[in-house]
């Protein structure tokens, strides 16, 4: 684990980051939901195969 004042360090360090990087940070965030909605819909479709 990190201790505090390296944690606080990153923690700074991202924040600007972030601030600066909007547009990629929006589009970090669009990619995840995509993947998660897509490994939600793969889950379905895996019970469903297993139901029948």
């Amino acid at each position: 684990m990190l201790d505090e004042k390296a944690r606080e360090k990153r923690n700074l360090y991202l924040r600007e980051w972030r601030k600066k990087n909007k547009d990629k940070v929006k589009k970090y965030n669009e990619s995840y939901w995509e993947r998660r909605a897509n490994k939600e819909e793969d889950m379905k479709d895996v019970r469903n195969i297993r139901e029948l």
